[in-house]
């Protein structure tokens, strides 16, 4: 039921009520050719646009603005990685691909575990200098032999290894250095 109320104060406050009639009749003939245009305009838009095209709509000022800011740290160890925003491949594997991207960046348990136990940070014995993922798979010499013997050369870029394309011998030589197990 109405509140009768509520509906004298609207009147009392200026507010007006506009009631929407919709009758059936076969001889109003304007309301059936104002129905017949609206048909014709419906047929030409789309009632519903899909979420994948509203949300591409959104995302892609939003993801420029981030690659723009992203462009801009170059001194971020990531960025050297991966210097386009978006989502990596995904690894068939879980294990494979936690590892991976522990890799990229650049925390592992055998080069963080100090944080936890608050101890030194490992450090390399043949060039006094912390371990970092970064060393280990591109700087140490005592690895050279082995990364021209999985990657043919010696001379390498962390984005070599584990950027967009994973590099195909990069496991087995993480798996020869004896580094696989302390990812």
């Amino acid at each position: 039921m109405y509140n009768t109320r509520h509906y004298e104060w609207t009147l009392q406050q200026g507010f007006r009520y506009r009631v929407l009639l919709a009758t059936k009749s076969r001889r109003n003939h304007r309301q059936r050719a104002s129905g017949q245009r609206g048909k014709v305009f419906d047929d030409h838009l789309p009632l519903a646009v899909p979420l994948s095209d509203m949300k591409r709509v959104i995302m892609h000022p939003i993801f420029k603005i981030w690659q723009e800011s992203w462009s801009q740290q170059l001194d971020n160890k990531l960025h050297s990685v991966k210097p386009v925003i978006g989502a990596w491949p995904v690894m068939p594997m879980r294990r494979t691909d936690v590892k991976l991207t522990r890799l990229r960046i650049g925390h592992t348990r055998f080069t963080h575990r100090h944080l936890l136990f608050g101890e030194r940070a490992p450090e390399c014995p043949s060039c006094n200098v912390s371990y970092t993922v970064h060393h280990i798979l591109i700087d140490c010499p005592v690895f050279n032999h082995h990364r021209i013997t999985f990657f043919h050369k010696s001379v390498l870029t962390l984005s070599d290894l584990v950027g967009e394309s994973l590099h195909q011998n990069l496991f087995a030589f993480i798996k020869k250095i004896g580094f696989l197990y302390l990812i």
